[in-house]
């Protein structure tokens, strides 16, 4: 049965390669470069009407040149504490997003110009190996995890910001309910020092909302599992505490990012977080249908006829969406762990 699952993680890697294709040559970069029509010198040579998403901006504006800052500083040897070009006196390293510490740096080290490409690649294939594990997990067959890693993959979330710290961040996301899942089955030093490392790898990734909202939905998961198996309150109680500890050991991994990150934010985006959270964070039932059709709502593009959310909601929706397909695996298949406990068979018998 293993050599199945590695059939179709070999799988998921072709399409993967095909999928970024020649993006992957130094002499190609997969990159909204096409936003900078807005901006001189390149707007008199341009239509602006050509622009396919203007949201996609702050990669070719900002996360671009802070990662060149980023491997310039690294390869002078020093840390990319400042940035030297900024007069505004905060901390360079205390911006989360520029990745000083992400633990995609390495390929920004060795790719430069090619680490939108590497890393586009890697969050693919990270998502997809925690999908295929947490599939076998749920005892589905090689086929049907393969689904899932593809659809989740390469969904339009992860893949609209697939430049941005977001989609770093929430390819973890499989891979943490997993290590979870093993830790809620079996408490051992070993699994929660990997639960607690995936967790301050997250952080690290760039997006600290993201973060903590694939956090609460990876937890989901395990907790759905230990209240439809009716372990009592004490089991459930032991594991929420466990989760506790897991996710301050996992903040104290990423503590060199957070701790700038939590000073820079006391004293300089106070005022924007108090103006974001005056505005109503729900969301419309109709929302919904973008589930089934992305362009139900219109296309990004097209300004006025566009009625979708502003960046931040469109993310945490679209991981609701996704916690809420895994927590309804989970009772499913809860169900069926259930029945093969007295005494059913199980169809598949390979669990990482």
């Amino acid at each position: 049965m293993g050599r199945q699952w590695v059939v179709v993680g070999v799988f998921c890697l072709v399409v993967d390669l095909g999928f970024i294709g020649k993006a992957l040559s130094p002499d190609w970069v997969r990159a909204p470069g096409d936003a900078l029509a807005t901006l001189a010198p390149f707007h008199a040579n341009r239509e602006v009407a050509d622009i396919h998403n203007r949201q996609l901006s702050d990669w070719v504006l900002q996360f671009h040149p802070w990662h060149h800052h980023v491997r310039e500083s690294y390869l002078d040897g020093r840390l990319p504490l400042w940035n030297d070009m900024s007069g505004g006196g905060q901390p360079f390293a205390a911006n989360m997003q520029c990745e000083a510490f992400s633990p995609y740096l390495p390929l920004l080290l060795i790719g430069g110009d090619n680490f939108a490409d590497l890393k586009q690649l890697a969050q693919l294939l990270l998502a997809q190996l925690g999908c295929l594990l947490l599939a076998a997990r749920f005892g589905l067959s090689p086929l049907a995890g393969c689904i899932v890693a593809l659809c989740l993959s390469l969904s339009s979330v992860q893949q609209a910001f697939a430049l941005h710290p977001h989609s770093g961040v929430s390819a973890w996301l499989p891979l943490l309910a997993w290590t979870l899942l093993r830790l809620r089955e079996r408490i051992s030093l070993r699994r929660t020092a990997s639960s607690a490392l995936l967790t301050g790898l997250m952080i690290l990734s760039g997006h600290p909302e993201t973060a903590f909202t694939a956090f609460l939905a990876a937890t989901l998961v395990a907790i759905c599992h230990v209240v439809v198996a009716k372990s009592g309150l004490r089991s459930l109680a032991a594991f929420l505490g466990m989760t506790g500890i897991v996710g301050a050991l996992g903040t104290l991994v990423a503590c060199v990012q957070v701790l700038p990150f939590a000073e820079y934010l006391s004293w300089s985006f106070v005022d924007e977080l108090r103006s974001v959270s005056s505005h109503d964070m729900t969301l419309p039932a109709t929302y919904m249908m973008t589930l089934i059709d992305p362009h139900a709502l219109g296309t990004p593009w097209a300004h006025r006829p566009f009625q979708g959310a502003w960046n931040f909601i469109e993310v945490a929706f679209s991981i609701g969406a996704v916690s809420i397909y895994f927590v309804l695996v989970a009772l499913v298949n809860a169900f069926k762990w259930r029945r093969a406990a007295r005494g059913a068979r199980r169809s598949h018998g390979w669990r990482p």
